[in-house]
């Protein structure tokens, strides 16, 4: 069963746009929290403002990994203008729900909707941006004994 649920008021804080932006959600999508101070689209939609001013650089091609209901999607394509955006997600129940979101919102931008474990059925050719949106859960814990050295990782 399809959820409309109003964002509108995320996307003009965050992005800046005041188009209505009622996007659709399903059981197998995440609902935001409708408290944007506390919601994880907030922290995204500004780290996608950072690094448009930044990074000064054009983002014509982008992947998103694990996408949900596709609204991280949105946010990219409102904030970058990419000329095309690909968009993933594990979960078939998703799919759908992504392309109703999606396709109402994409002025200007191709996209492709993919089901991908990961990079598994991504084709292979330059991103200029990847994203991922994967589920938040300690893993590191189970699969080593101690915390993992970062002095010289990128994150």
């Amino acid at each position: 069963m399809n959820e409309m649920i109003n964002l509108t008021s995320l996307y003009e804080k965050y992005i800046g746009t005041s188009q209505d932006m009622s996007v659709c959600f399903n059981e197998h999508t995440y609902k935001p929290n409708m408290d944007w101070e506390n919601d994880w689209l907030s922290y995204i939609f500004c780290a996608f403002r950072v690094l448009k001013t930044e990074c000064q650089r054009k983002y014509k091609n982008i992947l998103i990994i694990g996408s949900g209901s596709g609204v991280d999607a949105i946010g990219a394509i409102k904030i970058f203008a990419p000329n095309n955006i690909t968009i993933t997600d594990i979960m078939s129940g998703t799919l759908p729900v992504i392309k109703t979101n999606v396709e109402k919102y994409a002025q200007n931008c191709s996209f492709e909707i993919i089901k991908s474990d990961l990079f598994e059925n991504v084709p292979l050719q330059k991103y200029d941006l990847i994203y991922e949106n994967l589920p938040n859960r300690v893993v590191w814990k189970l699969q080593f004994p101690r915390p993992l050295p970062l002095k010289n990782a990128v994150l």
